[in-house]
C-alpha cells in the first residue's frame, strides 16, 4: 500500500482528483457557494500525499501552500461580510483589492531570490509577477465567465502550468500544479452534469492565486519563461470564445475545454522546445 502511495499517478492524479470529486458534491449539498473549495481540498490532499504539506515560509513550495491558507480565510472573509457582495457577487472594490493582494503576495513569494538579481533585473521580475497574478486572478474571479469557463481556464490553465514546469527541470512545482488541475477537473465535471454547480467568485481566488504562484516559482526558481506564461496568460481570453448555445451542456464544456487545451498545448509545446534547445548545448 507504501510502495502505491508513493507512485506520482496515484498522488497527482486519484487522491485529487477523488478527495476534490467528494468534498465538491459534499459541499455542493451542504454549502452550494462552498462547492470551488473541493478544489482546495483536493490540492493540499495530493500535497499531503506528496509529503511535502509544510506552512513554514521556508521554501518557496511551502510559501505557495502558505498563500493558498491565507486567501482561503480572507475569501471566507469577504463572504462574510455583506459590504463586500453586490448581488451575491464580490463588488469592484474588493476585487481591486484582492488582485492588489494576490500580486503584493507573488512578489513575497520569490522575494529573496528575486532579490539577488540586481536591483533592475529585479524589479523587471516582480513587475511581470505581479501583472501576471493580477491578470489572471482580474480575468477568472470577474463576473464575466460563467461556471463552465471558469473551471475549464482554472484546469487547464494549472495542467498546462504544470507540464511547462516539469519541463522547466522543477518536477516538484510542476506535480503541485498538475495535482491542482486534476482536482479542479473534478470540479468541472460535476458542474458539466449539474448545473446547480456556481463557482464563487471569492472562493476560486485561492485556487487561482496557487496556480499562478507556482507558475512564477517556475520561472524564477526553474527554466519556465515569461514568454511560456505570456501564452499560459491567454488560456482566460481562450475560454471566452463563443460556443452554440443551443449545444448539451456536456458538448459546450467539451469546446471550451478544447480552447484552453489549444493554448496550453502551445505553452507547453514552447517549454518543450526551449528545453531541447537548451539541452543540446551540453
Amino acid at each position: 500500500m507504501t510502495d502505491l502511495l508513493a507512485l506520482p499517478e496515484i498522488q497527482t492524479g486519484a487522491i485529487p482528483f477523488f478527495a476534490s470529486l467528494l468534498s465538491a458534491l459534499v459541499f455542493l449539498a451542504v454549502r452550494p457557494s462552498w462547492f470551488v473549495a473541493g478544489g482546495l481540498v483536493g490540492f493540499y490532499a495530493s500535497a499531503m500525499a506528496m509529503g511535502v504539506f509544510d506552512l513554514s515560509p521556508t521554501r518557496s513550495v511551502n510559501r505557495v501552500l502558505l498563500l493558498g491558507i491565507v486567501f482561503l480565510v480572507v475569501a471566507i472573509g469577504l463572504n462574510l461580510v455583506p459590504a463586500f457582495k453586490d448581488r451575491g457577487k464580490l463588488n469592484l472594490t474588493a476585487r481591486g483589492a484582492m488582485i492588489g493582494l494576490v500580486a503584493a503576495a507573488t512578489c513575497w513569494l520569490i522575494w529573496s531570490a528575486t532579490l539577488r538579481q540586481g536591483m533592475p533585473q529585479a524589479l523587471m521580475t516582480f513587475l511581470f509577477a505581479a501583472a501576471y497574478a493580477g491578470w489572471v486572478i482580474h480575468m477568472i474571479a470577474s463576473e464575466g465567465m460563467d461556471t463552465l469557463r471558469k473551471l475549464s481556464a482554472t484546469c487547464f490553465l494549472a495542467l498546462s502550468t504544470g507540464a511547462c514546469v516539469v519541463l522547466g527541470a522543477s518536477a516538484l512545482l510542476g506535480q503541485l500544479a498538475i495535482g491542482m488541475g486534476v482536482a479542479c477537473g473534478a470540479l468541472l465535471l460535476i458542474a458539466t452534469f449539474r448545473k446547480e454547480a456556481d463557482v464563487d467568485s471569492a472562493l476560486i481566488v485561492p485556487v487561482v492565486v496557487i496556480i499562478t504562484a507556482l507558475g512564477v516559482a517556475g520561472v524564477v526558481f526553474a527554466k519556465v519563461t515569461w514568454i511560456t506564461l505570456l501564452i499560459l496568460a491567454a488560456i482566460p481570453l481562450a475560454v471566452r470564445l463563443p460556443v452554440p448555445q443551443a449545444w448539451p451542456r456536456l458538448a459546450q464544456s467539451a469546446l471550451i475545454s478544447a480552447f484552453a487545451v489549444a493554448v496550453g498545448g502551445s505553452a507547453s509545446f514552447l517549454a518543450w522546445w526551449q528545453n531541447t534547445q537548451s539541452a543540446s548545448y551540453y
